[in-house]
């Protein structure tokens, strides 16, 4: 019988959830000393060493910048998981604002960390929770650090791999006439679920988006992956001394996937795992397991039947008759 162990990372999620509930419940304890303004202090207090571990350091970046940004991430999630969560069970006849509400800005770590691998799809729930508590709070912190205080939270922001392909992460409206002038890109490959991109500014730049919606943290579908590397030869044959910039939200693994897709089905490539070494060295944030996800090894054996559910413009996959899906639960890492 196989056993359960927990990564390293499962243990310090975990751990820091179990801290910072202990501090909620001490402050639960005096709360008539206690303002509401610092209710969410427990979950942030420990927070903040998770975002340093989080939030990737550009080699831009000092100190100070560093301590903006997570600082302001840490501010931002946990008041913003305070708030839905007081939000949410107020609808339910809760209608006291406590310190354990903080805690709901544990719940997408907690529901990234224990599912069984990045092939397995998240559940309604799983979904909701990281729409809500981990999509909205990071694109409404970088949005306001990039176009407000002129800082990136995502970086590095762009890394051209070749003539061809600039990965990268998600940009803002700020960033689109950099892309154009500085990196040559009439083209862009979205694999955010969470964000549709700055439109009217593509639309302003003569910039062509393909929008290819993926959760984060979940693996892009076969189907998605061949629209994108048959959007990318379509695109090169129009602006052949133009490139294709490729992103996700950090441009560390759906963009990786996409990428390696390209290079799969356009340049023939059959050896994923030194591609993305290649590819790593362009971009050093590019997650190398993208080599073991589902769909890229379907690309690789050619065998779609095995592939992912089709393509979805938005929301949840949709399961189709008579084909294998990747399970829509949470699970512990097995070893």
């Amino acid at each position: 019988m196989a056993s359960t162990s927990f990564t390293a990372k499962q243990r310090l999620v975990a751990l820091a959830f179990l801290f910072s509930a202990a501090l909620a419940f001490a402050m639960d304890r005096v709360k008539p000393f206690c303002s509401r303004f610092y209710l969410p202090l427990p979950a942030a207090s420990v927070f903040f060493l998770l975002m340093t571990k989080f939030i990737k350091r550009d080699e831009l970046d000092n100190r100070a910048t560093l301590l903006i940004k997570w600082t302001f991430s840490t501010f931002v999630w946990t008041y913003w998981a305070t708030l839905f969560g007081y939000a949410t069970f107020y609808c339910f006849g809760v209608k006291t604002l406590t310190p354990y509400h903080c805690l709901l800005s544990y719940a997408p770590l907690l529901t990234m960390e224990f599912r069984e691998s990045r092939n397995t799809y998240y559940g309604p729930l799983g979904f909701i929770l990281m729409r809500f508590l981990f999509d909205a709070p990071l694109i409404t912190t970088g949005m306001i650090l990039r176009e407000v205080v002129g800082l990136r939270l995502f970086t590095p922001f762009a890394s051209i791999l070749d003539e061809d392909i600039v990965q990268g992460s998600m940009p803002f409206p700020s960033d689109v006439k950099t892309l154009v002038e500085k990196y040559n890109v009439k083209s862009v490959i979205n694999m955010c679920g969470e964000y549709p991109g700055p439109k009217n500014h593509y639309k302003k730049y003569g910039v062509e988006q393909l929008w290819l919606p993926r959760v984060d943290t979940t693996v892009p579908y076969v189907s998605q992956l061949r629209e994108g590397a048959k959007f990318i030869q379509r695109r090169k044959a129009e602006e052949p001394n133009a490139r294709i910039f490729v992103h996700c939200k950090g441009g560390i693994a759906r963009a990786s996937c996409m990428s390696l897709a390209h290079y799969i089905v356009n340049k023939g490539v059959r050896d994923p795992k030194k591609q993305l070494v290649w590819m790593k060295s362009k971009r050093h944030v590019v997650f190398e397991g993208v080599a073991d996800f589902h769909s890229i090894k379907t690309l690789l054996s050619g065998d779609e039947k095995a592939a992912a559910p089709g393509f979805v413009k938005r929301g949840l996959p949709k399961q189709q008759s008579g084909q294998d899906s990747f399970p829509l639960r949470l699970q512990k890492k097995k070893s």
